[in-house]
Protein backbone atom coordinates (compact mmCIF):
# COMPACT_ATOMS: atom_id res chain seq x y z
CA UNK A 1 0.00 0.00 0.00
CA UNK A 2 0.88 3.25 -0.84
CA UNK A 3 2.13 5.11 2.64
CA UNK A 4 2.12 9.29 2.91
CA UNK A 5 5.46 10.09 4.86
CA UNK A 6 5.29 13.35 7.08
CA UNK A 7 8.98 14.11 8.79
CA UNK A 8 9.51 16.56 11.18
CA UNK A 9 12.89 18.16 11.38
CA UNK A 10 14.57 20.72 14.04
CA UNK A 11 17.19 22.45 13.26
CA UNK A 12 17.68 25.20 16.25
CA UNK A 13 19.47 24.33 19.52
CA UNK A 14 16.58 24.15 21.23
CA UNK A 15 13.90 22.00 22.10
CA UNK A 16 10.71 22.20 20.06
CA UNK A 17 7.42 20.84 21.52
CA UNK A 18 3.83 20.29 19.39
CA UNK A 19 1.70 21.02 22.07
CA UNK A 20 -1.65 19.65 20.46
CA UNK A 21 0.46 16.48 19.56
CA UNK A 22 2.04 16.04 22.60
CA UNK A 23 5.73 15.78 20.99
CA UNK A 24 9.03 17.00 21.89
CA UNK A 25 11.39 17.00 19.05
CA UNK A 26 14.83 17.54 20.04
CA UNK A 27 16.93 20.12 19.28
CA UNK A 28 19.01 18.83 15.78
CA UNK A 29 17.00 16.29 15.60
CA UNK A 30 13.73 14.41 13.11
CA UNK A 31 10.61 12.47 13.48
CA UNK A 32 8.69 10.27 11.80
CA UNK A 33 5.28 11.45 12.73
CA UNK A 34 3.66 8.99 10.48
CA UNK A 35 5.37 6.30 12.37
CA UNK A 36 3.70 7.01 15.74
CA UNK A 37 0.02 8.53 15.27
CA UNK A 38 -2.37 9.04 12.40
CA UNK A 39 -2.45 11.17 9.91
CA UNK A 40 -5.75 13.24 10.57
CA UNK A 41 -3.78 13.97 13.96
CA UNK A 42 -1.04 15.14 11.79
CA UNK A 43 -2.86 17.06 9.42
CA UNK A 44 -5.46 19.08 12.32
CA UNK A 45 -2.89 20.09 14.27
CA UNK A 46 -2.80 23.67 14.70
CA UNK A 47 0.30 24.09 16.59
CA UNK A 48 2.47 22.11 14.10
CA UNK A 49 1.18 24.23 11.35
CA UNK A 50 2.31 27.70 13.15
CA UNK A 51 5.18 26.04 13.76
CA UNK A 52 6.06 25.05 10.17
CA UNK A 53 4.73 28.64 8.93
CA UNK A 54 7.39 30.23 11.39
CA UNK A 55 10.19 28.29 9.95
CA UNK A 56 10.43 26.50 12.98
CA UNK A 57 10.18 23.09 12.14
CA UNK A 58 10.83 22.05 8.71
CA UNK A 59 8.69 19.23 7.41
CA UNK A 60 10.13 16.43 4.64
CA UNK A 61 7.96 13.97 3.00
CA UNK A 62 10.00 11.39 2.61
CA UNK A 63 11.86 12.69 -0.38
CA UNK A 64 13.27 16.36 0.20
CA UNK A 65 12.88 19.19 2.90
CA UNK A 66 9.87 21.20 1.79
CA UNK A 67 9.49 25.28 1.28
CA UNK A 68 7.61 27.02 4.09
CA UNK A 69 5.05 27.50 1.11
CA UNK A 70 4.72 24.04 -0.17
CA UNK A 71 5.13 22.29 3.73
CA UNK A 72 1.80 24.29 4.29
CA UNK A 73 0.01 23.29 1.52
CA UNK A 74 1.24 19.84 2.28
CA UNK A 75 -0.75 19.87 5.34
CA UNK A 76 -4.08 21.37 4.27
CA UNK A 77 -4.36 18.40 2.14
CA UNK A 78 -6.27 14.96 3.34
CA UNK A 79 -5.35 11.63 2.44
CA UNK A 80 -7.49 8.48 2.89
CA UNK A 81 -6.05 5.25 2.54
CA UNK A 82 -8.32 2.59 1.40
CA UNK A 83 -7.55 -1.03 0.21
CA UNK A 84 -4.59 -1.30 -1.92
CA UNK A 85 -5.30 2.46 -3.25
CA UNK A 86 -4.82 6.04 -1.50
CA UNK A 87 -6.59 8.67 -2.23
CA UNK A 88 -5.34 12.42 -1.62
CA UNK A 89 -8.54 15.11 -1.28
CA UNK A 90 -7.75 18.29 -1.70
CA UNK A 91 -10.15 21.43 -0.54
CA UNK A 92 -10.95 23.93 -3.81
CA UNK A 93 -8.90 27.20 -3.42
CA UNK A 94 -11.22 30.14 -2.66
CA UNK A 95 -10.84 34.12 -1.21
CA UNK A 96 -13.15 35.73 0.69
CA UNK A 97 -12.98 39.45 1.77
CA UNK A 98 -14.67 42.12 3.81
CA UNK A 99 -15.50 45.21 4.62
CA UNK A 100 -15.97 46.19 8.23
CA UNK A 101 -17.21 49.84 8.47
CA UNK A 102 -19.85 51.80 7.30
CA UNK A 103 -19.72 53.99 4.34
CA UNK A 104 -21.81 56.50 1.84
CA UNK A 105 -23.32 55.72 -0.92
CA UNK A 106 -22.11 57.61 -4.37
CA UNK A 107 -24.15 58.29 -7.58
CA UNK A 108 -21.47 57.15 -9.95
CA UNK A 109 -19.57 53.82 -9.59
CA UNK A 110 -16.94 53.22 -7.18
CA UNK A 111 -15.20 50.19 -6.36
CA UNK A 112 -15.62 48.29 -2.83
CA UNK A 113 -12.74 49.47 -0.81
CA UNK A 114 -11.64 45.56 1.26
CA UNK A 115 -10.17 45.83 5.04
CA UNK A 116 -10.01 42.26 5.93
CA UNK A 117 -9.13 39.23 3.97
CA UNK A 118 -10.54 36.06 5.96
CA UNK A 119 -9.31 33.44 3.21
CA UNK A 120 -6.76 33.53 0.41
CA UNK A 121 -5.29 30.57 -2.00
CA UNK A 122 -2.27 32.58 -2.74
CA UNK A 123 -1.70 30.14 -5.53
CA UNK A 124 -4.85 30.86 -7.50
CA UNK A 125 -5.46 34.53 -5.88
CA UNK A 126 -3.65 37.36 -5.19
CA UNK A 127 -5.48 40.22 -3.31
CA UNK A 128 -3.20 42.65 -4.95
CA UNK A 129 -4.77 46.49 -3.34
CA UNK A 130 -7.84 47.18 -1.50
CA UNK A 131 -10.02 46.87 -3.94
CA UNK A 132 -8.19 44.24 -6.28
CA UNK A 133 -7.91 40.94 -6.74
CA UNK A 134 -6.51 39.38 -9.63
CA UNK A 135 -7.76 35.67 -10.60
CA UNK A 136 -3.76 33.59 -11.39
CA UNK A 137 -5.42 30.22 -12.69
CA UNK A 138 -8.12 29.82 -15.51
CA UNK A 139 -11.25 28.07 -14.75
CA UNK A 140 -14.38 28.01 -13.71
CA UNK A 141 -15.45 29.52 -10.13
CA UNK A 142 -18.25 30.57 -8.03
CA UNK A 143 -18.87 33.85 -6.93
CA UNK A 144 -20.86 35.64 -4.22
CA UNK A 145 -21.49 38.86 -2.69
CA UNK A 146 -23.40 40.50 0.14
CA UNK A 147 -24.44 44.29 1.14
CA UNK A 148 -26.29 45.37 3.71
CA UNK A 149 -27.37 48.97 3.82
CA UNK A 150 -29.46 51.75 5.11
CA UNK A 151 -31.31 54.73 3.41
CA UNK A 152 -32.12 57.96 3.83
CA UNK A 153 -34.57 58.76 1.41
CA UNK A 154 -37.97 57.27 0.59
CA UNK A 155 -37.05 54.93 -2.07
CA UNK A 156 -33.20 54.62 -3.25
CA UNK A 157 -31.90 51.81 -6.29
CA UNK A 158 -28.58 50.65 -5.38
CA UNK A 159 -26.80 48.70 -8.12
CA UNK A 160 -23.92 46.42 -7.59
CA UNK A 161 -21.49 44.41 -10.56
CA UNK A 162 -18.15 42.71 -10.89
CA UNK A 163 -15.62 44.07 -13.76
CA UNK A 164 -12.52 43.33 -14.71
CA UNK A 165 -10.49 46.26 -14.96
CA UNK A 166 -8.28 44.87 -17.36
CA UNK A 167 -10.65 44.77 -20.39
CA UNK A 168 -12.98 46.96 -18.58
CA UNK A 169 -15.79 44.75 -18.90
CA UNK A 170 -18.69 43.42 -16.87
CA UNK A 171 -18.36 39.73 -15.19
CA UNK A 172 -21.40 37.86 -16.69
CA UNK A 173 -24.22 37.07 -14.30
CA UNK A 174 -22.55 39.54 -11.88
CA UNK A 175 -25.35 42.44 -12.00
CA UNK A 176 -27.53 42.89 -9.04
CA UNK A 177 -29.60 45.54 -8.03
CA UNK A 178 -32.16 46.30 -4.63
CA UNK A 179 -34.82 48.87 -3.91
CA UNK A 180 -35.05 49.86 -0.52
CA UNK A 181 -38.49 50.73 1.28
CA UNK A 182 -39.38 53.81 3.31
CA UNK A 183 -36.47 54.43 5.71
CA UNK A 184 -35.34 50.90 6.58
CA UNK A 185 -32.74 48.61 5.96
CA UNK A 186 -31.82 45.70 3.52
CA UNK A 187 -29.36 43.74 2.17
CA UNK A 188 -28.89 42.19 -1.41
CA UNK A 189 -27.07 38.68 -2.38
CA UNK A 190 -25.82 37.69 -5.46
CA UNK A 191 -24.40 34.41 -6.49
CA UNK A 192 -23.42 32.89 -9.98
CA UNK A 193 -20.84 31.47 -11.77
CA UNK A 194 -17.69 32.30 -13.99
CA UNK A 195 -15.18 31.33 -16.40
CA UNK A 196 -12.37 33.35 -15.60
CA UNK A 197 -8.84 33.46 -17.24
CA UNK A 198 -4.84 34.08 -15.77
CA UNK A 199 -4.62 37.91 -15.32
CA UNK A 200 -8.09 39.34 -15.07
CA UNK A 201 -8.62 41.66 -11.81
CA UNK A 202 -11.58 41.69 -10.68
CA UNK A 203 -13.33 44.76 -8.84
CA UNK A 204 -16.44 45.19 -6.73
CA UNK A 205 -18.58 48.10 -7.52
CA UNK A 206 -21.72 49.64 -6.45
CA UNK A 207 -24.10 52.84 -7.56
CA UNK A 208 -26.92 54.46 -5.65
CA UNK A 209 -29.20 57.37 -7.35
CA UNK A 210 -29.85 58.53 -4.08
CA UNK A 211 -28.59 59.17 -0.84
CA UNK A 212 -27.73 55.29 1.20
CA UNK A 213 -25.40 54.56 3.98
CA UNK A 214 -24.24 51.08 3.81
CA UNK A 215 -23.89 48.55 7.13
CA UNK A 216 -21.13 46.65 7.54
CA UNK A 217 -20.12 43.91 6.49
CA UNK A 218 -19.81 43.84 2.72
CA UNK A 219 -18.79 40.26 1.47
CA UNK A 220 -16.95 38.97 -1.34
CA UNK A 221 -16.05 35.02 -1.79
CA UNK A 222 -14.73 33.36 -4.62
CA UNK A 223 -14.08 29.42 -4.88
CA UNK A 224 -12.73 27.32 -7.93
CA UNK A 225 -14.92 24.85 -8.67
CA UNK A 226 -12.56 21.77 -9.29
CA UNK A 227 -13.29 18.92 -11.40
CA UNK A 228 -11.58 15.00 -11.22
CA UNK A 229 -8.29 14.90 -12.26
CA UNK A 230 -7.70 12.23 -14.52
CA UNK A 231 -4.62 9.43 -13.99
CA UNK A 232 -2.32 7.51 -15.63
CA UNK A 233 -3.05 3.95 -16.59
CA UNK A 234 -0.89 0.80 -14.87
CA UNK A 235 2.13 0.67 -16.90
CA UNK A 236 2.63 -2.24 -18.87
CA UNK A 237 5.05 -5.18 -18.39
CA UNK A 238 8.47 -6.23 -19.97
CA UNK A 239 8.19 -8.25 -22.51
CA UNK A 240 9.44 -12.05 -22.57
CA UNK A 241 12.84 -11.92 -23.14
CA UNK A 242 13.76 -14.17 -26.07
CA UNK A 243 14.65 -17.85 -25.80
CA UNK A 244 18.96 -17.95 -26.12
CA UNK A 245 19.96 -19.97 -29.82
CA UNK A 246 21.74 -23.10 -30.27
CA UNK A 247 24.95 -23.62 -29.74
CA UNK A 248 27.23 -23.31 -32.82
CA UNK A 249 30.90 -24.52 -33.44
CA UNK A 250 32.54 -21.21 -33.51
CA UNK A 251 29.20 -18.67 -33.13
CA UNK A 252 26.29 -18.11 -30.63
CA UNK A 253 22.61 -17.39 -32.70
CA UNK A 254 20.81 -15.58 -30.19
CA UNK A 255 16.96 -15.60 -29.87
CA UNK A 256 14.46 -13.45 -31.35
CA UNK A 257 13.85 -9.94 -28.55
CA UNK A 258 10.82 -9.91 -26.40
CA UNK A 259 7.65 -8.31 -27.63
CA UNK A 260 7.16 -5.04 -25.74
CA UNK A 261 4.86 -5.61 -23.00
CA UNK A 262 1.68 -3.62 -23.77
CA UNK A 263 1.66 0.45 -22.71
CA UNK A 264 -0.68 1.54 -19.86
CA UNK A 265 -3.66 2.92 -20.34
CA UNK A 266 -5.02 6.55 -19.60
CA UNK A 267 -8.06 6.16 -17.71
CA UNK A 268 -11.02 8.86 -17.89
CA UNK A 269 -12.09 9.27 -14.43
CA UNK A 270 -14.68 11.79 -15.75
CA UNK A 271 -16.97 8.81 -16.53
CA UNK A 272 -18.93 7.80 -13.53
CA UNK A 273 -16.96 4.82 -12.71
CA UNK A 274 -14.00 2.98 -13.88
CA UNK A 275 -12.38 -0.20 -12.50
CA UNK A 276 -8.78 0.28 -11.50
CA UNK A 277 -6.10 -2.58 -10.84
CA UNK A 278 -2.46 -2.08 -9.16
CA UNK A 279 -2.60 1.28 -8.86
CA UNK A 280 -1.11 2.82 -5.77
CA UNK A 281 -2.02 6.27 -6.05
CA UNK A 282 -5.23 8.32 -7.12
CA UNK A 283 -5.37 12.48 -7.42
CA UNK A 284 -8.56 13.78 -7.28
CA UNK A 285 -11.03 16.58 -5.67
CA UNK A 286 -13.88 14.83 -4.63
CA UNK A 287 -16.05 11.90 -2.48
CA UNK A 288 -15.94 8.84 -4.02
CA UNK A 289 -17.13 4.86 -2.48
CA UNK A 290 -15.11 2.15 -2.40
CA UNK A 291 -16.79 -1.39 -3.46
CA UNK A 292 -15.76 -5.28 -4.01
CA UNK A 293 -12.29 -4.91 -2.39
CA UNK A 294 -9.49 -7.85 -3.10
CA UNK A 295 -6.22 -8.00 -1.97
CA UNK A 296 -5.17 -6.62 -5.14
CA UNK A 297 -7.50 -4.47 -6.34
CA UNK A 298 -10.46 -1.98 -5.49
CA UNK A 299 -13.47 -0.61 -7.44
CA UNK A 300 -13.58 3.04 -6.76
CA UNK A 301 -16.97 4.55 -7.60
CA UNK A 302 -17.33 8.50 -8.54
CA UNK A 303 -20.99 10.12 -8.60
CA UNK A 304 -20.30 12.45 -11.19
CA UNK A 305 -22.37 15.11 -9.80
CA UNK A 306 -20.12 15.27 -7.25
CA UNK A 307 -16.12 14.64 -8.43
CA UNK A 308 -16.81 17.57 -11.32
CA UNK A 309 -17.89 20.41 -10.04
CA UNK A 310 -18.83 21.77 -13.40
CA UNK A 311 -22.07 19.51 -14.01
CA UNK A 312 -24.13 22.61 -14.16
CA UNK A 313 -26.04 25.25 -15.96
CA UNK A 314 -26.03 28.98 -15.84
CA UNK A 315 -28.31 30.92 -18.65
CA UNK A 316 -28.90 34.72 -18.80
CA UNK A 317 -32.08 36.13 -20.13
CA UNK A 318 -31.79 38.78 -22.79
CA UNK A 319 -35.61 39.51 -23.05
CA UNK A 320 -37.61 42.08 -21.01
CA UNK A 321 -40.28 39.65 -19.78
CA UNK A 322 -43.74 42.14 -17.94
CA UNK A 323 -44.80 40.19 -15.28
CA UNK A 324 -48.03 42.17 -14.78
CA UNK A 325 -49.96 39.15 -14.36
CA UNK A 326 -52.57 37.35 -12.69
CA UNK A 327 -50.65 33.40 -12.81
CA UNK A 328 -46.70 35.11 -13.36
CA UNK A 329 -44.78 34.92 -16.35
CA UNK A 330 -42.01 32.53 -17.27
CA UNK A 331 -39.03 34.31 -17.47
CA UNK A 332 -37.14 33.09 -21.18
CA UNK A 333 -33.45 32.15 -20.34
CA UNK A 334 -32.30 32.94 -24.19
CA UNK A 335 -28.11 33.26 -23.34
CA UNK A 336 -26.76 29.63 -22.38
CA UNK A 337 -23.46 30.60 -20.10
CA UNK A 338 -21.86 27.85 -19.51
CA UNK A 339 -23.33 24.63 -19.66
CA UNK A 340 -22.53 20.49 -19.08
CA UNK A 341 -24.68 19.87 -22.37
CA UNK A 342 -25.53 16.01 -21.98
CA UNK A 343 -26.99 16.53 -18.06
CA UNK A 344 -29.33 20.12 -19.52
CA UNK A 345 -31.48 21.14 -22.08
CA UNK A 346 -33.39 24.23 -22.81
CA UNK A 347 -36.57 23.92 -24.50
CA UNK A 348 -39.82 25.50 -24.81
CA UNK A 349 -39.04 28.82 -26.04
CA UNK A 350 -35.80 29.12 -23.37
CA UNK A 351 -38.69 28.45 -20.55
CA UNK A 352 -38.07 25.01 -19.19
CA UNK A 353 -34.39 23.64 -18.33
CA UNK A 354 -34.69 19.71 -18.16
CA UNK A 355 -32.38 17.56 -16.19
CA UNK A 356 -31.22 14.65 -17.31
CA UNK A 357 -30.25 12.91 -14.56
CA UNK A 358 -31.38 11.63 -11.29
CA UNK A 359 -30.13 13.41 -8.21
CA UNK A 360 -29.87 16.40 -5.72
CA UNK A 361 -29.69 19.63 -7.41
CA UNK A 362 -28.68 23.62 -5.91
CA UNK A 363 -30.82 26.22 -7.69
CA UNK A 364 -30.22 29.92 -7.54
CA UNK A 365 -32.08 32.52 -9.77
CA UNK A 366 -31.60 36.59 -9.48
CA UNK A 367 -34.23 38.39 -11.40
CA UNK A 368 -33.53 41.99 -11.77
CA UNK A 369 -36.79 44.24 -12.65
CA UNK A 370 -37.94 47.87 -13.57
CA UNK A 371 -40.82 49.07 -11.83
CA UNK A 372 -41.39 52.69 -13.34
CA UNK A 373 -44.62 52.17 -14.37
CA UNK A 374 -46.23 52.25 -10.76
CA UNK A 375 -45.56 53.19 -7.30
CA UNK A 376 -46.45 50.21 -4.17
CA UNK A 377 -45.85 46.84 -5.67
CA UNK A 378 -44.71 44.10 -4.71
CA UNK A 379 -42.83 41.30 -6.85
CA UNK A 380 -43.25 37.54 -6.45
CA UNK A 381 -40.57 35.12 -8.01
CA UNK A 382 -40.61 31.55 -7.83
CA UNK A 383 -39.82 28.16 -9.11
CA UNK A 384 -42.18 25.91 -10.66
CA UNK A 385 -41.38 21.75 -11.05
CA UNK A 386 -42.97 20.24 -13.98
CA UNK A 387 -45.84 22.67 -13.44
CA UNK A 388 -46.19 22.53 -9.97
CA UNK A 389 -45.11 25.54 -7.56
CA UNK A 390 -41.98 24.75 -5.26
CA UNK A 391 -42.98 26.06 -1.73
CA UNK A 392 -39.51 27.12 -0.62
CA UNK A 393 -38.42 28.98 -4.14
CA UNK A 394 -40.54 31.71 -3.76
CA UNK A 395 -39.00 35.84 -2.98
CA UNK A 396 -40.29 39.03 -2.99
CA UNK A 397 -38.92 42.45 -3.23
CA UNK A 398 -40.93 45.53 -2.59
CA UNK A 399 -41.03 49.15 -4.60
CA UNK A 400 -42.51 52.12 -2.71
CA UNK A 401 -41.74 54.76 -5.71
CA UNK A 402 -41.64 54.50 -9.70
CA UNK A 403 -39.02 57.28 -9.84
CA UNK A 404 -36.02 54.74 -8.36
CA UNK A 405 -37.34 51.75 -10.17
CA UNK A 406 -35.18 48.41 -9.82
CA UNK A 407 -36.17 45.66 -7.81
CA UNK A 408 -34.16 42.09 -7.22
CA UNK A 409 -35.81 38.47 -6.08
CA UNK A 410 -32.65 35.80 -5.29
CA UNK A 411 -32.99 32.22 -3.75
CA UNK A 412 -31.03 29.29 -3.40
CA UNK A 413 -32.47 25.90 -2.37
CA UNK A 414 -31.70 22.04 -2.58
CA UNK A 415 -34.62 20.49 -4.68
CA UNK A 416 -34.23 16.56 -5.54
CA UNK A 417 -35.52 15.93 -9.20
CA UNK A 418 -35.11 13.35 -11.40
CA UNK A 419 -34.58 12.36 -15.26
CA UNK A 420 -36.13 15.07 -17.74
CA UNK A 421 -37.98 16.83 -14.86
CA UNK A 422 -38.52 20.88 -16.27
CA UNK A 423 -37.42 23.57 -14.45
CA UNK A 424 -39.40 27.18 -14.83
CA UNK A 425 -39.08 30.13 -12.94
CA UNK A 426 -41.80 32.78 -13.03
CA UNK A 427 -43.03 36.18 -11.65
CA UNK A 428 -45.49 38.16 -10.99
CA UNK A 429 -46.72 41.81 -9.37
CA UNK A 430 -48.67 42.09 -6.22
CA UNK A 431 -50.56 45.41 -5.03
CA UNK A 432 -50.42 48.17 -7.16
CA UNK A 433 -51.21 47.89 -10.76
CA UNK A 434 -48.63 48.97 -13.80
CA UNK A 435 -46.33 47.03 -15.72
CA UNK A 436 -43.41 45.58 -13.82
CA UNK A 437 -40.55 44.25 -16.74
CA UNK A 438 -37.10 42.06 -16.22
CA UNK A 439 -34.00 43.79 -17.00
CA UNK A 440 -32.86 42.10 -20.17
CA UNK A 441 -29.02 40.70 -19.09
CA UNK A 442 -29.62 41.33 -15.49
CA UNK A 443 -31.04 37.82 -14.72
CA UNK A 444 -29.95 34.65 -14.86
CA UNK A 445 -30.57 30.72 -13.21
CA UNK A 446 -28.00 28.40 -11.84
CA UNK A 447 -28.62 24.68 -11.71
CA UNK A 448 -25.68 22.55 -9.90
CA UNK A 449 -25.80 18.56 -9.56
CA UNK A 450 -24.84 18.32 -5.89
CA UNK A 451 -24.81 14.31 -6.04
Amino acid sequence: MAQQIIIVKNLNLYDVEIEDLGFIIPLSSERTLTDEISQDEILTSNDLYSLVESSTLIINDGISDLSVVDALEFLTIETLKIGEGEVIVQDSPAIQVRKRSAFVGSSTWQSISFDTTDVIDNNVFSHISDSSIEILEDGLYGITYTFQFRNYQQSTDSFFKIVDTISSTDILGSHGGIIDGYYVGNSVTNHFVANLTEGMILNLMYMVQSSANFSPPVILNIVKLQGVKGIQGVQGGQGVQGIQGETGADSTVPGPQGPQGDPGVSLDVHNESNTFSNINDLVFSSDFTVTNPTSDSINIVLDPGVANETKLIQVISNTSINMNTVNGKPLQWNITDIVDTPNYTVINNYENIRVEQDGLYEITYSVNSDQSHGNRKTVEVWVELNGDYVQISSSYAYMRNSTDNALTNNNTFLLQMENQDNVIVKGKRWGSSGDCYSIENECHLIIKKIR
